[in-house]
């Protein structure tokens, strides 16, 4: 229940005047004030009921209840929303993992922290989507934790943004790329190799096609990640066309099915 209090009085004189005297527009309702106080109080306990009630709904049986909630939490900028959001990077429906993921970038700086938390997470597709949202957040943090990840050759996470890795092209660092090709054998990745220019990532892709029975058509126009394309760029202007499809990363046996 909440009450609403109004403070009643004498309207205030000033000098002579009173309210008879004063022009219609300088006329202020003693309780307004009171009002306008009481509405804004009243609207933020109903937003923290909302955000609650959306919380709770990210793990509703319905993939559409959980999907619009974490887009709802996304819009209204929730950070009390940030793990909760984290914790549906593991929901079974990739739909509902990409809402979330997107509220946690749309969150911004908030998320940075937490994101970085759970990139050597055991799940095999939070790691990825953190990272993933970490290149799209511009923040000192966010590079810092993606440079050590790719440091530490942490697969995961190299699945998940391979291309903002690619883009990058620091120099040594193609160890860490074709081992991730190596340990989840990716179609998707390979072409990227394929088509990055980088020499060595090339002789990665040729392998894998070998290996796999598979070959390469024409890269797409626009489509290719040029190695060191964009050492000077931020992350905001990574092209959309880029993001990686959040996937549980296949058995090395299914590679040679990949198409």
């Amino acid at each position: 229940m909440f009450v609403c209090f109004c403070l009643l009085g004498p309207e205030p004189v000033c000098g002579q005047a009173d309210s008879q005297s004063q022009p219609a527009s300088e006329v202020k309702s003693p309780d307004k004030g009171a009002r306008k106080d009481a509405r804004a109080k009243k609207n933020s306990a109903k937003d923290n009921r909302d955000v609650k009630k959306l919380i709770t709904a990210l793990k509703d049986k319905d993939r559409i209840v959980r999907g619009t909630s974490a887009t709802t939490l996304g819009e209204m900028k929730t950070v009390s929303a940030v793990k909760p959001l984290i914790g549906a990077l593991k929901d079974k429906d990739p739909w509902v993992r990409a809402q979330a993921d997107a509220s946690l970038i749309a969150i911004g700086a908030p998320a940075v922290e937490p994101l970085i938390s759970v990139l050597k997470d055991s799940d095999p597709f939070v790691p990825a989507l953190s990272a993933l949202a970490l290149t799209k957040i511009n923040d000192p943090r966010a590079d810092s934790a993606l440079m050590n990840a790719l440091n530490e050759q942490n697969a995961k996470v190299i699945l998940g943004v391979y291309f903002f890795y690619i883009r990058l092209g620091v120099k040594g660092s193609e160890g860490a790329l074709i081992e991730t090709l190596r340990k989840y054998p990716s179609r998707e990745i390979a072409e990227q190799f394929h088509n990055s220019g980088n020499p060595a990532l090339e002789k990665a892709a040729s392998e894998w096609a070998s290996k796999y029975n598979q070959k390469f058509g024409p890269a797409p126009p626009g489509g290719a990640v040029k190695w060191g394309s964009g050492r000077e760029a931020t992350p905001e202007q990574k092209p959309p066309e880029q993001k990686p499809t959040a996937q549980k990363p296949p058995e090395p046996n299914q590679g040679s099915s990949a198409h």
